[in-house]
């Protein structure tokens, strides 16, 4: 690599590599409040365990950003400065300016093909499994010597534990939606209860013995409380369905081969001309739609490559805002938004999945192709 490309590569490299701290972390601020508040009523120790599982899904995103960002500031710095004029001047081919923004984008394509096809799906089927292990703890009392356990609208006191019996138990229960959220409902005490994880209907379930429910009329509070004392057993029960997914996996959570192995399987796709797609082949467009989606969007950086440095050219500001707005910004509302609409077609069968999935790489690659011919 000669002194030019080292140049443009150093510059280049170190715009990247600020960009990609500030967009991961910007990111991954983003995914923990969104995870905390989903699940705001798990464990800190859930979230320790759920920071590097989330990380692949942060670079999927931060990546091809951050280079586009890189490459339109450098590339319309050097415009601005003049420096570009001043390479063609001396006889230096585009290719060459060019080379080290390519090769930057294969790389990190590289990258962000394997972040698809193998790491992500593996990190999405763990943090299923990560949810269902710290239910599991809940549901076993197992929290750190708390005694109170808060799972969406059931708040649980209880005065001590033998072995995964609650003693002296007292909890509320309280409207989810509507125009009384959040107001108690139901109130409950017994003398002992356990908690139940039913995994399989998206359950948990308290079950009470010896005790007292009392049920609260949300609409008028003046009202007193209905009381059902029972000797037996009583059951809270509540849905977690939002929070717990299915464990088997699903497309999204097959590395390429295995869904390459899965459509192998399948028979063959019939005419998506016809009336309507039966069940199976269905699945398989499913499976085809989630194989090109995967394909096609690791070549991300490689498209941004390609329509940054024109775009960045053109720009001709050495204005960090600038740059962002004039350079980046069109990128994204056409680039993300296409592959938004592609996946709705093909989802719907509307058109055949690989056309609908190819569709943005292809159209951004030619768009890029073309103005990089313009300003050579």
């Amino acid at each position: 690599m000669g002194t030019l490309q080292r140049y443009i590569g150093e510059n280049l490299f170190a715009g990247f590599l600020v960009a990609l701290a500030a967009f991961c972390l910007a990111i991954l601020l983003g995914v923990l409040i969104q995870q905390i508040h989903y699940y705001q009523d798990f464990s800190a120790e859930f979230f320790a365990k759920l920071l590097p599982v989330v990380m692949p899904f942060v670079l999927f995103f931060a990546l091809p950003v951050a280079m586009l960002v890189a490459l339109v500031m450098v590339f319309g710095r050097l415009s601005a400065k003049g420096e570009l004029t001043a390479m063609r001047a001396h006889g230096i081919s585009l290719i060459r300016t060019t080379a080290p923004a390519i090769l930057l984008g294969i790389l990190l394509s590289m990258t962000l093909a394997y972040l698809q096809w193998e790491v992500i799906p593996k990190a999405r089927y763990e943090k299923r499994n990560l949810v269902v292990r710290e239910l599991h703890t809940i549901a076993k009392a197992g929290l750190f010597g708390r005694r109170t356990i808060k799972l969406k609208n059931v708040m649980v006191h209880y005065q001590g534990l033998s072995g995964d019996v609650l003693l002296g138990v007292d909890g509320t229960e309280t409207k989810v939606e509507g125009k009384y959220r959040g107001a108690v409902v139901r109130r409950f005490m017994a003398k002992e209860g356990r908690l139940y994880l039913v995994e399989n209907a998206a359950r948990m379930c308290f079950v009470l013995s010896n005790g007292t429910l009392q049920y609260y009329d949300v609409e008028d509070r003046s009202k007193p409380p209905e009381v059902v004392r029972f000797e037996g057993t009583a059951t809270i029960d509540i849905d977690i369905s939002d929070v717990l997914k299915k464990r088997s996996k699903t497309l999204a959570d097959l590395t390429l081969s295995e869904l390459g192995f899965a459509l192998d399987l399948m028979p063959p796709h019939p005419s998506t001309a016809s009336v309507g797609l039966t069940e199976t082949a269905y699945e398989r467009h499913e499976a085809s739609t989630e194989w090109h989606k995967r394909v096609a969007t690791s070549f991300a950086p490689l498209v941004f490559a390609l329509i940054a440095m024109p775009l960045g050219m053109l720009t001709r500001s050495t204005s960090r805002l600038v740059g962002l707005g004039l350079g980046c910004l069109p990128v994204l509302l056409i680039y993300y938004p296409l592959n938004t609409l592609a996946e709705t077609l093909a989802a719907n069968a509307s058109i055949h999945a690989g056309l609908a999935m190819w569709t943005p790489t292809v159209l951004l690659v030619a768009t890029g192709i073309v103005l990089l011919y313009e300003m050579r």
